[in-house]
């Protein structure tokens, strides 16, 4: 066998916890059905079309709704969902060892992302405000709070309307 990581060894496997509520979303569910302009572009589209991967970080996705959204491309991240945008965040942003803070309770992958990134944790209580400040980093001497601006010279996010 092949041995695994430490930081694996404990992780079960993903199963999230059911929970009793008024619309069930934890399946990826679409109450809705197929949009229907989706149904159209499917229907009319060649074959071959739907059977490629897509390009790596979706490049005209990304143009797209960077346009829509005002910014630059630089300033939109796409993933292979929720899970894939979050952990990529993860692993960009905080260094093994550092904490992540998050609300309690919390989406189920955030604890089990931190732990496989060797993250330590910080769960708030969703009752109360959760005060956090990052840890310094080797930049100088200076705190680093929150991640850096996007950069990009078509715009930075800080220039994007809020939502």
């Amino acid at each position: 066998m092949i041995p695994l990581r430490e930081s694996f060894r404990d992780i079960p496997l993903y199963s999230p916890p059911k929970r009793p509520c008024r619309v069930d979303l934890s399946d990826n569910t679409n109450l809705f059905g197929v949009p229907p302009a989706a149904e159209r572009v499917l229907r009319e589209s060649r074959p071959e079309s739907l059977s490629r991967y897509p390009r790596g970080y979706a490049p005209d996705l990304r143009d797209v709704l960077a346009s829509r959204l005002g910014v630059g491309a630089g300033c939109v991240t796409t993933g292979c969902g929720s899970d894939d945008v979050l952990d990529s965040a993860l692993r960009a942003f905080l260094e093994p060892g550092e904490v992540l803070a998050f609300q309690d309770p919390t989406f189920v992958m955030m604890p089990l992302f931190a732990k496989v990134n060797g993250l330590k944790t910080a769960p708030c209580c969703a009752k109360r405000t959760c005060s956090w400040r990052k840890p310094p980093r080797s930049t100088g001497g200076t705190t680093r709070t929150s991640p850096p601006p996007c950069r990009n010279r078509r715009s930075s996010c800080s220039e994007s309307p809020s939502p």
